[in-house]
């Protein structure tokens, strides 16, 4: 089988998980009642007026009296086209606040991503050549902190010591200054620094197993005896070990981003995708929910695709 062929069928299949799993998102949100309706015929009985005549206008307006099947392939033409109908809480496109509000998302994912890759491989790659002395010891030991203190916790605390020695609260983002003006970037340092020490702390751990099994192999063996240096073992190392690490690596990233991105916004104030997911159900906003549902699951399934992609690339048996 080819490369081409190898990423075909991966494109293929990620294009039946995603229809899958919006498929089930959209039955969750769609089969039991709107919970807006309840609300709407309460507010109608307060103001004396009809609750089920309220009720029926709300669901007319919504195409919530439409069938589910209509209601299914309307949202994935939407989908397709990414227009996921109107926020009812912030009353715009839920494009829009998308579209407004990832750069405050990726102003700290982006550099922590990275610091955690480059650092944390690295890392891990030293550690593993050095397997038993004491920096080996000491990155272990780092590695399982990293991966072990909760990020709420280590946010918790980062901002109580930065308050503490620089009184500055270290929160709240100017929505009107641009994402990376000096007002606002500052405020990135320490989620980026809590989001890429729990990051760091597992491509520490990846990178430093990976790389002591290659160098138990006896290419590496023979490499060191003819007196190599460290830095041409670590090349020989980093080559055999990238396609497990890559495998790894992405895995982890999207579970570990997914889940924190949430932590960190609430924690750090910051007004970005997690932050508006969360008031969108706290807010009973059905068009926002379903829109930054989905794209958590986009993101998810183009992930794993680039994974792949980055699979066959990188290991020549796919051709086999």
């Amino acid at each position: 089988m080819s490369r081409l062929d190898f990423v075909v069928r991966r494109a293929a299949f990620a294009a039946v998980t995603a229809v899958v799993v919006l498929t089930a998102v959209f039955l969750l949100v769609a089969v039991p009642e709107n919970p807006n309706v309840s609300l709407v015929k309460f507010y109608a009985a307060m103001a004396g007026e009809d609750p089920e005549a309220a009720a029926a206008a709300y669901r007319a307006s919504h195409n919530l009296d439409k069938s589910l099947w209509w209601r299914y392939t309307h949202w994935m033409r939407n989908v397709v086209t990414l227009r996921f109908g109107r926020s009812q809480s912030m009353g715009a496109p839920v494009s829009d606040i998308i579209v407004r509000r990832a750069p405050y998302t990726l102003g700290y994912v982006v550099p922590a991503v990275a610091l955690s890759v480059v650092g944390g491989v690295t890392a891990g790659v030293a550690s593993a050549l050095r397997r038993g002395d004491v920096s080996d010891r000491a990155g272990a030991v780092v590695a399982y902190l990293g991966y072990g203190v909760p990020n709420f916790y280590l946010a918790s605390v980062l901002l109580l010591l930065v308050g503490t020695a620089f009184g500055w609260d270290g929160t709240g983002f100017d929505t009107e200054a641009g994402v990376l003006t000096a007002k606002n970037a500052r405020r990135y340092v320490l989620p980026t620094a809590v989001l890429a020490t729990t990051l760091a702390a597992s491509q520490l751990r990846y990178a430093r197993s990976l790389s002591a099994d290659v160098l138990g192999e006896e290419f590496v063996r023979l490499v060191r005896a003819k007196g190599a240096p460290p830095g041409r073992v670590a090349r020989h190392v980093v080559r055999n070990a990238a396609v497990p690490l890559v495998t790894l690596t992405f895995a982890d990233l999207l579970g570990v981003l997914v889940l924190n991105v949430y932590v960190l916004e609430f924690v750090f104030d910051i007004p970005g995708l997690g932050a508006v997911s969360l008031a969108a159900v706290r807010d009973r906003d059905v068009p926002l929910v379903l829109g930054t549902t989905t794209l958590v699951i986009l993101v998810g399934v183009v992930g794993n695709l680039l994974q792949d992609v980055a699979y066959a690339a990188l290991d020549p048996r796919v051709d086999e």
